[in-house]
């Protein structure tokens, strides 16, 4: 993702926190979660994942609704629910996108994600529709699945 210490930098699917965790360990203005399984929030607050930026923040809170003001996130890193272990098949491509219009409103003018899922036909055609352009970065081998890596920017 580029980081940079003036990033205001986004996991909409936070999970575990390993996203937020891993961005926590270099200087950002900012360091947001969010998660709708509010069973995972207590492990996602920042003092567990390492946040040191003042601006850290988890919020419970649906990716397709993010309390987050418009245009204020540089950078979204997250791992997309694939749809096998948490939502079934048929709500991935609704998810996808709502969340990826949603991303267009919080993100700012050439703003940058990288996006991890098993569904790169759903979310190239979302993000593709929301106004971002993008590409697949990567394939990788992840408990039995092959997701792939993916970069958008905001146009």
């Amino acid at each position: 993702s580029e980081p940079r210490n003036d990033d205001v930098f986004l996991d909409p699917f936070a999970g575990t926190g390993t996203i937020l965790a891993e961005r926590a360990t270099t200087d950002a203005l900012a360091v947001i979660g969010t998660e709708i399984e509010s069973d995972l929030i207590p492990g996602l607050r920042p003092g567990r994942v390492g946040a040191s930026a003042s601006g850290s923040r988890v919020f419970e809170a649906d990716a397709r609704r993010l309390p987050v003001r418009d245009g204020t996130v540089d950078v979204v890193v997250s791992n997309l629910p694939f749809g096998r272990q948490v939502l079934d098949e048929d709500a991935i491509v609704p998810l996808y996108i709502d969340a990826a219009r949603e991303l267009r409103r919080v993100m700012s003018p050439n703003g940058r994600a990288i996006l991890m899922t098993t569904r790169v036909d759903v979310i190239e055609a979302a993000m593709g529709a929301a106004g971002f352009v993008g590409e697949v970065l990567t394939t990788i081998s992840l408990n039995g699945q092959n997701p792939s890596v993916l970069r958008y920017i905001r146009v």
